[in-house]
């Protein structure tokens, strides 16, 4: 069987973190790893700058990860009123969703991407609400959502 020899510049679950040198299916790393930038071939002259890419991606992982914690601090004070309308009881004749969030949180400035919002199920009753937001890895905030009716 073929393989690739690639050094890898993002972490890639089940297959290794940044800086690792791992074989993998030519198709893999032409298609998806290389074209994605989250690889590099795995070349006489990479695997000698390997330290210096492992600095310069960790270099980045901390800058992203600041990023994501000072998103994650605004995210924790803030609180978000949604309107929707409702019927006897606080059921909603629909639902709020993540879009409903995002449209919600770009009104404010604040952007955040829609893989980010860890909401299980819509939201289908009036109330407040806790929306779990990861914006690293590690890294959660708790988002609070208050559906009124309009």
């Amino acid at each position: 069987m073929k393989t690739t020899k690639i050094i890898l510049l993002k972490d890639i679950p089940n297959l290794g973190v940044v800086g690792d040198v791992v074989d993998v299916k030519p198709g893999y790393a032409n298609n998806y790893l290389l074209k994605e930038g989250r690889a590099i071939r795995g070349t006489e002259e990479n695997l000698a700058r390997i330290e210096e890419i492992r600095e310069e991606q960790a270099k980045i992982r901390a800058e992203n990860e600041q990023a994501a914690q000072a998103l994650a601090d605004v995210l924790n004070e803030t609180q978000l009123e949604l309107k929707a309308k409702a019927g006897e009881g606080g059921k909603l004749f629909g639902s709020v969703t993540v879009r409903d969030i995002i449209d919600a949180l770009q009104q404010q400035g604040i952007n955040v991407d829609k893989r980010k919002i860890l909401l299980e199920e819509p939201i289908r009753e009036l109330g407040e609400k806790e929306i779990t937001v990861r914006t690293f890895p590690e890294i959660e905030a708790q988002l609070k959502v208050n559906v009124v009716p309009e």
